[in-house]
């Protein structure tokens, strides 16, 4: 089957994932665009890197994403659809955990060239088109974060992000918007440019900015 092109959502999206790295390491914006936000970042803002392993870069997709299932009810349909955007990021062990592009896309899929997501069979209600964090989430759909996991084929709980176990005795530590979240991480709301992280074992500034693409 031929992938469904984004169209100008989607080059936009392509031309966002020179930086994406840089943008998940959490702090390492070089593009002049972004480099005025530093001034307004927490004064302990810290640079961190991309761990290493498979674990902290997860592929985009359940097995149910790749066949177009529903997943917690949520279906794969085309066309894409208006959309808005979330941001999440997501720490263990003092290190970032990457997003992915890709997700919430069922394959096949149509790729840049620098492998951000232009197309794809059909797309679930929240998803990624660039590994920045960024989530697209359908206007007028209300996902959670729990949902959005499910979709990745991630864990998500009070005490599990992905392939990270809180320690014993230790929770995972959210944020919404720079403030604590104290109930369980998958009850989250995506709302339009709500900013969420999630830390295992890691201590990190949470974000009060981000600069979302224009359209989102």
């Amino acid at each position: 089957m031929t992938p469904a092109r984004l169209g100008k959502a989607g080059v936009r999206a392509a031309a966002c994932a020179g930086i994406a790295l840089l943008v998940a390491a959490c702090g390492a914006i070089t593009d002049p665009v972004r480099v005025s936000m530093i001034r307004r970042l927490p004064a302990d803002y810290l640079a961190l890197t991309l761990g290493a392993g498979q674990r902290y870069r997860p592929g985009p997709m359940s097995h149910s994403a790749r066949l177009a299932a529903s997943i917690d009810g949520l279906r794969c349909v085309e066309p894409f659809g208006v959309r808005f955007g979330a941001h999440l990021e997501v720490f263990a062990h003092r290190h970032v955990v990457s997003i992915p592009a890709g997700i919430g896309v069922a394959p096949p899929l149509a790729l840049a060239t620098d492998a951000s997501v232009l197309g794809g069979r059909c797309y679930y209600p929240a998803m990624t088109t660039d590994p920045t964090g960024v989530i697209e989430v359908r206007r007028g759909a209300r996902v959670t974060l729990g949902e959005l996991f499910d979709i990745w084929g991630q864990q998500l709980g009070r005490r599990m992000v992905a392939r990270f176990r809180a320690p014993a005795g230790a929770v995972v530590v959210a944020y919404v918007n720079g403030r604590r979240w104290a109930a369980d991480p998958r009850a989250i709301v995506l709302i339009r440019h709500e900013l969420v992280v999630l830390e295992v074992a890691s201590r990190v500034p949470p974000h009060r900015v981000y600069l979302f693409r224009r359209g989102l």
